[in-house]
């Protein structure tokens, strides 16, 4: 995989090259594709798009961009490899997560990485720590809301139930006494009637 610039064509395209072998193992030809830049620029348009704050990059293992949304004005047709992710990916690393600064345009993001199966090529998405709070803050919003109408229950009933338990402790303590009250006259009448 790589880009390819032509004379003949504007703009930048991706080729995938295989070697094409037969039953016995011998070279038959080559097959080879061919897609432009601009359908995966416009792919991860339209998943941005559902997704605010979203960076997505379609890299080498030699840190060559491929393609990259959103478009920055300083568009570098390499990766730093003393970026985190190129620097990793250099090392053998397959997938992983970074949490840093970009050097492109100063904002702080999670970015998760991975190769493209046994293709030469890394994936790589990141969201600003800002898109990300957000998501989150809603999201919790949104459970509080659904969760307030049954913890409001909950303790509603354990209220009534523990209003219940004071109301039967007074009314047993009331019974005890009374209790107490009667016996003691029955044994002042018992006392009286054997006199």
């Amino acid at each position: 995989i790589g880009p390819v610039r032509g004379d003949a064509t504007i703009g930048r395209w991706f080729e995938l090259s295989r070697a094409r072998r037969g039953d016995k193992g011998e070279f038959e030809g080559v097959v080879s594709v061919a897609m432009d830049r601009a359908y995966f620029t416009r792919f991860h348009e339209q998943l941005s798009a559902e997704e605010p704050g979203l960076a997505i990059t379609l890299f080498g293992a030699d840190g060559t961009v491929y393609s990259r949304w959103p478009p920055l004005a300083s568009d570098p047709e390499r990766m730093s490899p003393q970026g985190e992710v190129l620097s990793r990916v250099l090392r053998g690393e397959t997938s992983g997560i970074v949490r840093n600064i970009s050097s492109l345009d100063g904002q702080h993001r999670m970015i998760i990485f991975r190769k493209l199966g046994e293709h030469p090529v890394y994936i790589g998405t990141g969201r600003e720590f800002g898109a990300i709070r957000g998501d989150l803050m809603r999201e919790l919003a949104l459970l509080a809301a659904v969760a307030i109408v049954p913890v409001l229950g909950i303790v509603l009933t354990a209220w009534l139930a523990m209003r219940r338990t004071r109301d039967a402790l007074r009314a047993a303590r009331r019974l005890e006494k009374e209790m107490l009250a009667r016996r003691s006259v029955e044994e002042a009448l018992l006392q009286a009637q054997k006199m």
